[in-house]
Parts: C-alpha cells; sequence; structure tokens
C-alpha cells in the first residue's frame, strides 16, 4: 500500500527539499508540461539530491512517425499551460503513433481526451531532450550536474535513453 499519492507533474503531498533520489521511468512523456514536472522534482529533492529520467526515443518506439516536439513548444507549454492546445497532441497521437481509421479518428481522440487518457504528449530523440534539459537548467531550475546517456547500439533490447539530473 503506497504510503504517497501524487503524479509526476506536481508531486503533491511530498515536502519540498525531503527527497533523496527521485526515479521516473518512461514518465516524463505523459506529462503535459515536462519542463514544469522538472521544476517540480527539482522542488522536492534535497540538495544534491538526483532525479532519475528513462526515456523512450522517439526513433525505436511506435512514436518514430511523430515529429520531434520542439523546445519552443515545451517552453510555450510550461508558461502557458493550456488544456483546449492538448487537443492536438492527441490528434497527432492516434494519428501517427496509435493509428485510427480516419472515419473513426475525432471519436477516439475526443473520447480519449475526455478521459485525460495518459498519451504520449511530447517526443523526443536523446539530443532533443538533452536541448529541453540545457534549457530547463539555463531558465527555470539550476542543477549542479546533468548527465545524458544515449540509447544502447541493441534497438531489440534498448528503446530508452538516460537522464541523471543532480540538484
Amino acid at each position: 500500500i503506497p504510503d504517497i499519492l501524487t503524479d509526476f507533474n506536481s508531486i503533491e503531498n511530498v515536502a519540498d527539499a525531503s527527497l533523496d533520489f527521485l526515479v521516473a521511468c518512461h514518465v516524463i512523456e505523459h506529462t503535459r508540461d515536462p519542463i514544469g514536472s522538472i521544476a517540480s522534482a527539482w522542488r522536492k529533492l534535497k540538495p544534491g539530491g538526483r532525479l532519475v529520467l528513462v526515456v523512450p526515443d522517439k526513433e525505436r518506439t511506435f512514436d518514430r512517425l511523430r515529429p520531434v516536439t520542439p523546445l519552443d513548444h515545451l517552453v510555450e507549454d510550461h508558461r502557458d499551460p493550456d488544456r483546449s492546445r492538448d487537443f492536438a497532441h492527441y490528434e497527432e497521437f492516434y494519428t501517427l503513433s496509435q493509428p485510427v481509421a480516419e472515419d473513426k479518428r475525432r471519436a477516439k481522440v475526443e473520447r480519449m481526451f475526455a478521459e485525460r487518457y495518459a498519451i504520449h504528449y511530447h517526443v523526443w530523440t536523446h539530443d532533443a531532450f538533452a536541448g529541453m534539459l540545457d534549457h530547463v537548467d539555463r531558465e527555470v531550475c539550476p542543477w549542479t550536474e546533468i548527465w545524458t546517456h544515449p540509447a544502447v547500439a541493441d534497438e531489440s533490447r534498448c528503446i530508452e535513453f538516460y537522464a541523471v539530473l543532480v540538484k
């Protein structure tokens, strides 16, 4: 039985500067505001605390047909969260990642959007994600160290890349 139930967007019910580490595997792509989620993690970590992220590489998953989410889009999602703008994420997801026949797509998108179904809102390659982390470090919250590693060579066994951020 969990002691605390929360989400990675806000990490509510966890005291600021109380965590030694936070691990999120295949989570950040499900957040509407990944920059805000990383900032929330920064607030919850103690000095020297670590955030470990394991992120699917869009080139190695069902997201391969989607374009990389541009940094300016991520910044806009952070500065001006807008649920109505999220509708486009659902349309893209059900067009390119989990295709639904065109005559049924609109109904599926509307239903999943209304249910707030956990799609991949954003997609990255290792380099694009590292660029977002650089922006977060410079503009949002200062990390003392950021380490990333691309997905390993064997695509059949590894679909993700890695990041460790130290507060």
